[in-house]
């Protein structure tokens, strides 16, 4: 045995390193070229000697051509100063220019490109198609059974996959771009509003409301970790009229949404108090408010712009469209699978009869509807569907997922927060349960103050 790891060890080392540059192109991520290049001597060789074609043949591997766009846009926002409204406008118009098919996709010029730059493209888009797949395994089912609709299939369409991809690397550019510090200021605010208007108008308002569905889900998944720690982590213990908030109104949520996919990921595969312990630990609950928080973006997407092309005043009822008018609110960039044929295309024109297109796309009255993602999926067939009627029905339920926060009643909320605070001032640390006085999780605390601390909420 150990003389035939050895001779394929020889049988490498024996290889040009051209050839070797070849097999290492083929890894999945350029994650894993890291580890390849710790295994052996010959693989570190053969990327210091072919450096970009191996990275180039990852990326080319690994990220689909439509998708391209977005994640060298994203990568350029990271570079972008803030307040250069010039450079932000140039930005959106070439990713405009490179997803309606005016440029074919593909990576900048060698030169242009750094290990940095190729790990940020293969990461990001690593991290956005991780929660494409975790928001489709758990919303897919309770669209589906919301819907009363059968599906082709029970996997993700690879359609559906790009959609969700799309729209979460939407989200985090719209977020490099407008979610600033409070300190930054874009010298005119017709300027912001330009490029907000840039920004959505690029696509239509069924695919803009594919990136308020990811939100809404990125906005659920951080709210669940938020709500665990300031629940029940005694250091925290001064949030509690913060958590009391509702999720769009609590700063800190809104917040922790800017703080990039890699992070967003990490909310979404923390389960346990432990590991949403250990993410928030790094961040604190003093993280960096933005001045303008993600909900806020999307009162731009409103297509007001596109309703003065049509020649209709803003208050016009969807239904008073003329198909042909329909038609102009079709975007180069939406792409075949967001079609007039499509059925997030149908689903947001059912759904959105009797209202102006003003208010289709981030509406509250349809944040039920989005939570379930209604303008992402794909159904086996929907021409038997009585729209009306099933849209009135989901409206009128209650939302499917309900937060934390909104099982404990006012007055528990602040008893269970002063409890924390007492042990936190006795020396205390740790987790605190909701029921009960359990000390089983809680440091630094001796049994006499443990029983002082009874005696007291004893009396409350």
């Amino acid at each position: 045995m150990e003389s035939t790891r050895q001779t394929s060890r020889r049988s490498l080392t024996e290889l040009p390193l051209h050839i070797v540059a070849g097999i290492l192109a083929k890894l999945d991520a350029i994650q894993q070229l890291f580890s390849a290049i710790l295994s052996h001597r010959i693989f570190r060789d053969a990327f210091k000697d072919n450096f970009h074609s191996v990275a180039r043949g990852i990326i080319t591997t690994q990220i689909p051509p439509e998708t391209l766009p977005f994640l060298i846009a994203l990568r350029e926002s990271t570079r972008v100063n803030a307040r250069d409204y010039t450079a932000a406008r140039d930005l959106l118009m070439r990713l405009t220019t490179a997803t309606s098919g005016m440029t074919s996709a593909t990576l900048p010029p060698s030169a242009h490109l750094s290990l940095s730059d190729y790990n940020f493209l293969s990461r990001n888009y690593a991290e956005a198609e991780f929660l494409a797949r975790s928001m489709a395994e758990e919303v897919i089912p309770i669209a589906t059974q919301r819907l009363s609709l059968n599906r082709h299939s029970s996997e993700i369409s690879q359609q559906e996959n790009f959609r969700l991809t799309r729209a979460f690397l939407r989200f985090q550019l719209m977020v490099n771009l407008f979610c600033l510090d409070e300190n930054i200021e874009r010298s005119i605010d017709g300027e912001t509003n330009h490029l907000l208007y840039l920004f959505f108008c690029s696509f239509s308002p069924w695919v803009n409301g594919q990136l308020v569905s990811v939100y809404v889900y990125l906005e659920r998944k951080v709210s669940d970790v938020f709500d665990d720690i300031v629940a029940h982590e005694v250091s925290w213990y001064d949030m509690r009229y913060t958590w009391h908030h509702q999720t769009t109104g609590c700063p800190h949520i809104q917040a922790y949404l800017t703080q990039g996919l890699p992070f967003l990921s990490s909310a979404v595969r923390a389960k346990t108090y432990d590991e949403r312990i250990h993410l928030l630990g790094r961040y604190g609950n003093e993280v960096r408010v933005a001045d303008c928080n993600p909900r806020r973006q999307f009162l731009g997407c409103s297509p007001y712009a596109e309703l003065l092309g049509l020649g209709l005043p803003g208050g016009t009822l969807l239904e008073d469209y003329s198909p042909a008018q329909l038609e102009l609110l079709v975007r180069p960039s939406d792409g075949a699978q967001d079609s007039m044929a499509s059925d997030p295309y149908h689903f947001w024109y059912r759904a959105n009869l009797g209202h102006s297109i003003l208010c289709s796309v981030a509406c509250t009255r349809d944040w039920k509807l989005l939570e379930g993602g209604y303008v992402l999926w794909d159904y086996a067939d929907i021409s038997e569907v009585d729209f009306e009627g099933l849209f009135k029905e989901l409206r009128d339920k209650p939302h499917y997922f309900q937060s934390y926060r909104r099982t404990w009643p006012r007055g528990e909320v602040l008893v269970f927060q002063e409890r924390k605070k007492d042990i936190h001032l006795s020396g205390g640390s740790g987790y605190w349960p909701r029921n009960g006085l359990d000390f089983s999780r809680i440091h630094g605390l001796s049994e006499e103050t443990k029983t002082e601390l009874v005696k007291k909420w004893k009396g409350y």
